[in-house]
């Protein structure tokens, strides 16, 4: 630890780093990550919110976010019980809140933007459209390829899945310009932003021209993954109402102006989760409240 680990490092020393930081994570509750001796955007930020409820000083979390993990962060992560006082009582204090990443995320969900899973490029541009009114519900009716055969999608699947799906949208005729939604909530709780700048556009307050519904395409699309007759699942409940959360605060829109896609056109989309939006509003409009 006696080096500081950048974005883009690789090797052993990160790959230990890496090990440690899933201890952390694991003991607080939080998602892991993969263990593949890269210092990627995932480490970067898993590293920031560990040093956030470590009790590390503002200034060293936003140094990690910048994508700087230095010795000091490393050896903490490493052994909490190496911690001085102040950071144990900065630790204490942070108890109950949540940490707000560097793309407006909280301690347990994330954004994944398009630059960071690899979209391809759009093939026109994408315009702002004004301030949003709603937010269209959607499911996929289709699952991620299995990559591990485990349960559950991890990153890389939830990767492949988006690509999966803005391949498809870019292959159709009339093609789409880019991926028709905006953002895709995977089974394990996976945030990815689909069209390039819907992300941006919402911390401005507005949206940009989708491909999502005809004739509500100046709103905001989420796609679930989903297959009938299956729920959503615990995690993918919690990170949609994250998200919903988060567009709903930036926009102003009222959490109960989220509507089906069957509701504005002829689909069956969302499929059995259309009887969960009564409940899934009135548990949004509870914690927009707070």
């Amino acid at each position: 630890m006696s080096q500081a680990l950048h974005l883009n490092d690789q090797g052993e020393h990160v790959r230990v780093h890496q090990g440690h930081l899933n201890d952390r994570l694991h003991a607080h509750g939080d998602p892991q990550i993969e263990v593949n001796g890269t210092c990627n955007a995932q480490t970067i930020e898993r590293s920031a919110l560990a040093a956030w409820f470590l009790g590390a000083l503002d200034a060293t979390i936003e140094t990690v976010q910048d994508g700087t993990i230095s010795p000091g962060v490393q050896a903490m992560i490493a052994d909490p019980d190496s911690r001085d006082d102040a950071q144990r009582q900065r630790a204490t204090a942070r108890r109950g809140h949540s940490f707000t990443s560097a793309n407006g995320s909280s301690s347990q969900f994330r954004i994944v933007p398009c630059d960071e899973w690899g979209a391809l490029a759009p093939t026109a541009r994408i315009t702002r459209v004004g301030r949003p009114g709603k937010i269209i519900f959607h499911h996929t009716d289709g699952h991620h390829a299995e990559l591990d055969h485990q349960p559950g999608d991890t990153l890389e699947e939830a990767i492949a899945f988006a690509r999966a799906i803005q391949r498809d949208h870019m292959h159709r005729h009339p093609a789409y310009i880019d991926s028709g939604h905006n953002f895709l909530v995977t089974r394990s709780g996976h945030i990815l932003e689909g069209r390039h700048g819907s992300l941006a556009a919402i911390k401005d307050g507005v949206m940009v021209q989708s491909a999502h519904c005809v004739g509500q395409n100046t709103h905001p699309g989420i796609e679930h993954e989903h297959v009938n007759p299956e729920g959503m699942t615990a995690i993918q409940r919690e990170a949609s109402l994250f998200l919903h959360a988060f567009i709903c605060r930036h926009t102003g829109i009222d959490p109960n102006a989220i509507h089906g896609h069957g509701e504005f056109n002829a689909t069956e989309c969302p499929g059995a989760l259309k009887p969960e939006l009564a409940e899934f509003r009135q548990e949004l409009a509870r914690r927009l409240a707070h």
